[in-house]
């Protein structure tokens, strides 16, 4: 029985495991379409939601991030860390690798230090040193 169990089992393994390139596809022009459609789909990097439209767009050091409304956007500023997987740099130095216990709020959002020095410098001039960002 366990012989007969495991030949049905092997039977359709191979069967769902076919190789799609040796049937031709007549419409491949219309799985192109889904998929590159699916490809520009946008998801809110808080809430994990469908954007739709344009999204609430935020350059958080150079980078831009992508909502699906302010209330996210708002969230994202209180935490960056939380959200981002990569992407967080020292705003003062420009190093990748920070210090999440080491920050400071400007304009309600919050940025990232390598090291209390660079906090001092960053909270000395904000301004100035987020304006080669481009973003305050």
């Amino acid at each position: 029985m366990k012989v007969i169990t495991v030949f049905y089992a092997v039977i359709l393994i191979s069967v769902f495991n076919i190789n799609t390139d040796i049937f031709p596809n007549s419409d491949s022009e219309s799985s192109d379409s889904i998929s590159s459609e699916t490809d520009t789909v946008k998801y809110c990097i808080v809430s994990g939601e469908k954007i739709s439209g344009e999204g609430v767009k935020l350059d958080y050091l150079g980078t831009e991030v992508l909502f699906c409304c302010t209330g996210c956007e708002k969230s994202f500023k209180k935490n960056p860390a939380k959200y981002m997987k990569s992407g967080l740099v020292d705003p003062v130095c420009g190093m990748t690798e920070i210090d999440k216990d080491i920050n400071s709020v400007y304009n309600n959002t919050k940025y990232y230090f390598c090291s209390s020095s660079c906090k001092s410098k960053f909270e000395k001039n904000q301004e100035e040193v987020l304006n080669k960002y481009g973003s305050k």
